[in-house]
Formats: C-alpha cells, sequence, structure tokens
C-alpha cells in the first residue's frame, strides 16, 4: 500500500503531460490518488501540503498547460473529478475566496486559476465530448466562476504579466466569442472572459456539437441566476445572442447535426426556455427585447456583408470563386451520399456494389 506522497511521485515521474504515450501510468496513479482522496480518513488530506503538488499538476499554470488538457480522454476526465474533489474539500466560494492553504486559490495570483478557467472550457471544446465529462467541467467552472466573480483579481492575468483574451466582433455569426459592445466597463475581467467564452462555445454549431452548446447554456443559466443584473452590464448581447443563435441562426435539427448526443439534442428546447427566462428575469423584458432586436439586425447586415463581399470576389478573382464553388459542391455531394447511405442502414439493407446483391443489415457483420 502506498502513500499518498508516493502515489503523487509516480503520477508526477510516470509521463510528460504533454505525451499520450504510456498513459496507463498517469491514470492508475491518478484513479488511486482519487480513491486515497475519496476515502473517509482521505478526506483530510485533499487540502494537505503533500497533496498540493498534484492539484498544481492537474490546474497548471501560464506557461504549461496541466492534466486537465492530457492528450488522452481519460486522464482529462480524472483530473476533472480530482479538481472538483479539491474544490469541494475548499468549501463554498465564500470561504474559497479567503485563500485557504494549500489550494489552488492560496498564494499569489500566478495565473493558475486562469488557466484553470481557459482549461475547463477547452475541455468542453474537445472533439469528442463524453457526457461525464462535459458534466464534470460544469460542475467545476461553476464553482470557480463563482469564486471569481467574488474575488476578481483571482482571474485577472493581466497582474502577472499575462493578457486575458478579449473578444472582438466577429465577421462570422458563426465565431465563438463574438459580439462585443462599444462601451464595456473594465471591471472583473476574468468572469466577463469566461462569459464571452461560454458564449461563444454556446453559440457555435456544428457536428456533434449538441452536448457541447447544451452544456455552456446550462452553465451560463445557473451563472446568470448567481450574480446580480449589475454583473451583466456589457454583457447583454453576448447572452442574447446564444437565444438567437440557437432559435433562428443555427437551430439544431430535430434529428440533431450528425454525431450528436441524442439526450442533448431532445433537451435543447427546454435548455433555451431556462436561459431565455433567466435573462428576461435579470434584465428585464424591454431591454431583453431591444437586445434581441439589435442582435437580429446584426446578423441581418452581416449577410448583406457576406453577399456582397461574395459579388465583389467574383468580379476580382473568379478563380478563388471558381474554387470555393467546387468545394461547396463536393461538399453537397458528399452529405447527399452520406444520407442515401443513411436511408439505406434504416431499412435494414447495405448496398455492397453496383450490380451485386444486398443483404439484410443484421447479416452484415459475417463480411
Amino acid at each position: 500500500v502506498k502513500t499518498l506522497g508516493e502515489l503523487i511521485t509516480l503520477a508526477c515521474n510516470s509521463v510528460d503531460s504533454e505525451r499520450n504515450e504510456d498513459w496507463e501510468e498517469v491514470y492508475g496513479a491518478l484513479y488511486a490518488i482519487e480513491k486515497v482522496v475519496t476515502s473517509g480518513v482521505g478526506r483530510s488530506l485533499v487540502c494537505s501540503e503533500e497533496a498540493n503538488l498534484v492539484w498544481k499538476l492537474i490546474c497548471g499554470n501560464v506557461q504549461e498547460h496541466g492534466w486537465l488538457l492530457h492528450p488522452h480522454g481519460w486522464i482529462r476526465l480524472i483530473s476533472s473529478r480530482l479538481l472538483g474533489h479539491h474544490l469541494a474539500g475548499v468549501g463554498t466560494p465564500e470561504e474559497a475566496i479567503t485563500r485557504p492553504a494549500n489550494t489552488v486559490f492560496s498564494g499569489p495570483n500566478d495565473g493558475i486559476v486562469s488557466e484553470v478557467l481557459r482549461s475547463l472550457c477547452s475541455q468542453l471544446e474537445a472533439t469528442q465530448l463524453s457526457l461525464k465529462l462535459a458534466e464534470q467541467a460544469v460542475k467545476n467552472l461553476l464553482y470557480m466562476s463563482r469564486v471569481v466573480r467574488l474575488l476578481p483579481e483571482l482571474g485577472d492575468t493581466k497582474k502577472v504579466g499575462a493578457s486575458v483574451p478579449t473578444s472582438t466582433p466577429a465577421e462570422n455569426p458563426d465565431e465563438g466569442e463574438n459580439v462585443a459592445e462599444d462601451s464595456e466597463p473594465e471591471l472583473n475581467r476574468g468572469w466577463r472572459w469566461l462569459i464571452r467564452r461560454l458564449c461563444g462555445l454556446s453559440s457555435r454549431a456544428g457536428d456533434a456539437s449538441s452536448l457541447r452548446r447544451a452544456s455552456g447554456m446550462k452553465l451560463i443559466t445557473s451563472i446568470v441566476k448567481f450574480c446580480e443584473s449589475r454583473d451583466l452590464v456589457g454583457l447583454g448581447i453576448p447572452l442574447v445572442s446564444i437565444v438567437f443563435q440557437v432559435t433562428e441562426a443555427h437551430p439544431v435539427p430535430d434529428t440533431g447535426f450528425p454525431g450528436d448526443d441524442a439526450d442533448a439534442v431532445r433537451a435543447m428546447p427546454q435548455i433555451t426556455e431556462d436561459l431565455k427566462g433567466a435573462l428576461v428575469e435579470k434584465l428585464g423584458v424591454a431591454e431583453f427585447l431591444e437586445l434581441s432586436s439589435s442582435v437580429r439586425d446584426r446578423h441581418s447586415l452581416r449577410k448583406v456583408q457576406r453577399k456582397r463581399k461574395q459579388k465583389t470576389l467574383a468580379v476580382s478573382n473568379p478563380e478563388i470563386k471558381a474554387k470555393r464553388r467546387m468545394k461547396r459542391n463536393l461538399q453537397k455531394k458528399q452529405k447527399r451520399k452520406e444520407e442515401t447511405q443513411e436511408r439505406i442502414l434504416r431499412k435494414g439493407k447495405t448496398r455492397v456494389s453496383r450490380g451485386s446483391f444486398s443483404l439484410n443489415h443484421d447479416d452484415k457483420s459475417e463480411f
């Protein structure tokens, strides 16, 4: 039986956090650490000096990513769970702002909290996002957002020479941290950056995007309910843009996007209504309607500008226009092919080759 210190040493020495090789050793060590800190005896070790090193390695810093962004999905999931155990050991967000010793919130503002926020958002933007990882990332982000709102300096990396990404109005309405208002007060940059990042990942449509969008919208709804109306000054348009993107600009099809999670697709209408209700409660009906109209006008203006730009390009550079048209036609052809194959599979038959024979879907495993 190894002690917690020996397990931490094993985890630290097993593999470089940026490599995907020999991940089993890291996962085994982290799994053992999780069992220790969740046991009755080990709960007191969650915020101990002995365990402080593993939290720093999981969270990372402004110079290096931690295990929350490990290439292997299992490492990301168990690292996120361990972070959740650590936050639970710290206590409530009100207790966390006292900066307890041996926690991610203790010590000087070295950017670790901002790195945790970025890493957790990146987890939600992963290409292969599992339901368990999405739920754990949402729990961690909700806790961290409440702490950063109460103690803004924790999320402000500008104090350590780093820069917090700021959002600018995107030319493409599908882009992430899209709409920024002209006059935004310089208050709580880290918390406001988090809101914009969540607005971005909740708005973007695409393959297998419903789980990401649903998770982001659930989290934003919870954050809006916890905050005060004055905290949302300057954030109205990005927040209302989510509702517009999901309901009008890029709604989720009834069958979802390719690779979507079926439960997330079915829950999307209710999640959208919950977010809309939370925004109306905080902003007021009149302001919400005014912001919705403004978002709709901006979206229409972008469409006009995009079409004008395409017409200009067709005249000034017809070769590029032709290449884009060919690429678009190939994508349509591939999509029609995939839809045809899917229809054939639904009927219980699979076409082997032209002029060949067909067989039942249940028997295709013989090949």
